[in-house]
């Protein structure tokens, strides 16, 4: 479709806009100076880093020393970026356990493999509450499209 220019020439502006607004976006600033737990699972693209998640899956960065690769680590959060943090390690904690069949450290080491999940979790029962709920999450998610649909 071909727009007008007078009408290009706003969406460049409102784009233009909305750039700089996102430029100025740093989402992590509030967390600095936080003590979060973190499980390392892989190796920074800079390949000087190790990148650990904490509970709600931020990416944290904490240097590349031996050793840490599936550790649980407390970290002090040191410094903020668009889309990372940064953590000062302040306590080592236990390896957790890695499946074995786990063989390339830049990938996650977590399978989404049901059997596996199943293996790994020592309540049963809180696997199916889990399934029981994905099912319905599910069926609510169909009835809703043809509910759309239908309008």
């Amino acid at each position: 479709a071909v727009v007008s220019t007078q009408s290009g020439h706003y969406g460049r502006v409102r784009t233009k806009k909305a750039s700089e607004i996102f430029q100025k976006q740093f989402p992590y600033t509030h967390k600095l100076g936080e003590v979060q737990t973190i499980l390392v699972t892989e190796i920074a693209t800079d390949n000087k880093h190790y990148v650990g998640h904490n509970k709600f899956y931020d990416q944290v960065l904490v240097p590349k020393i031996e050793g840490y690769m599936g550790q649980s680590l407390t970290v002090k959060i040191v410094e903020t970026g668009k889309h990372f943090l940064k953590g000062k390690v302040i306590e080592e904690g236990e390896i957790q356990n890695i499946p074995s069949s786990y063989s390339n450290p830049n990938k996650l080491a977590f399978s989404l493999n049901p059997y596996n999940m199943v293996q790994n979790v020592k309540s049963k029962s809180s696997v199916w509450n889990f399934l029981i709920v994905l099912v319905v999450g599910v069926m609510f998610q169909m009835l809703y499209i043809l509910y759309r649909n239908h309008r």
